[in-house]
């Protein structure tokens, strides 16, 4: 099995660090002037990913560090998936979204997305957004009432999501919220108040001395309890779908 590695980008598109090549990739390729290194361990790769140029904007999985020192903090996991029957053959397809944090948890929830999008453009990419979105809400409210209970840490099989909130993100707020060809990005009503939110989210998670928000893809076809769990309450809200 291959060594576990952290992938510090001190220069790049974001600056921190990552936890695999890809995310890494995504940060330095094309970017001029870009600086990054492997390193054995996160700490190692936190302090590297500091003493270079760049500011940490959480484009990559793990923002580098600050200079004050973080509180050790247990991560918040969450699985998040959406369902969509149908995508792309009708605006009106069955469509949900699920999120999972544990067994039993009260946070679970399972929801057709006709009870929370009234674009009439369900997708698979907008249930997917939907359920990142109802996880950062959570973690929103968990921040005001004093009830989180660490960093959040997203896992999700959406590449679309994950890029969304982490590597494209930044380069669409300063292009703004356009594509490289000067057109609006596609669901924009939910990426851009999803990505302030995230930036609040980070904001108290540094006035805690916690480490930010972080994403973890998960792979598909991995038999991973908590996506499946994900999966069943996302098609639990397609199926109550009106």
């Amino acid at each position: 099995m291959a060594k576990k590695g952290y992938y510090a980008v001190a220069a790049g598109r974001s600056k921190g660090v990552c936890d695999n090549w890809g995310a890494c990739e995504s940060q330095v390729k094309g970017y001029s002037g870009a600086d990054f290194r492997k390193f054995s361990s996160k700490s190692k790769a936190n302090a590297y990913a500091n003493s270079s140029r760049g500011s940490s904007s959480g484009g990559c999985f793990y923002a580098a560090s600050s200079g004050r020192s973080k509180r050790s903090a247990k991560s918040n996991n969450v699985y998040t998936d959406g369902a969509c029957r149908g995508n792309g053959l009708t605006k009106s397809a069955a469509s949900g979204y699920g999120v999972y944090y544990g067994e039993n948890d009260s946070r679970n929830v399972s929801k057709p997305l006709s009870a929370v999008d009234k674009s009439g453009n369900y997708t698979s990419s907008r249930a997917e957004l939907h359920a990142v979105k109802h996880a950062l809400d959570t973690e929103a409210k968990s921040l005001r009432n004093g009830s989180s209970k660490g960093p959040l840490k997203i896992h999700s099989d959406s590449s679309y999501s994950i890029g969304s909130m982490t590597t494209w993100r930044e380069n669409w707020k300063s292009n703004g919220w356009q594509t490289s060809a000067g057109e609006q990005i596609k669901n924009r009503d939910l990426i851009e108040p999803m990505s302030r939110q995230l930036d609040s989210i980070n904001q108290s998670y540094r006035d805690k001395g916690w480490e930010a928000a972080s994403f973890s893809k998960v792979q598909g076809h991995s038999d991973n309890v908590g996506n499946n769990r994900a999966d069943q309450l996302a098609n639990q809200g397609a199926d109550r779908m009106t």
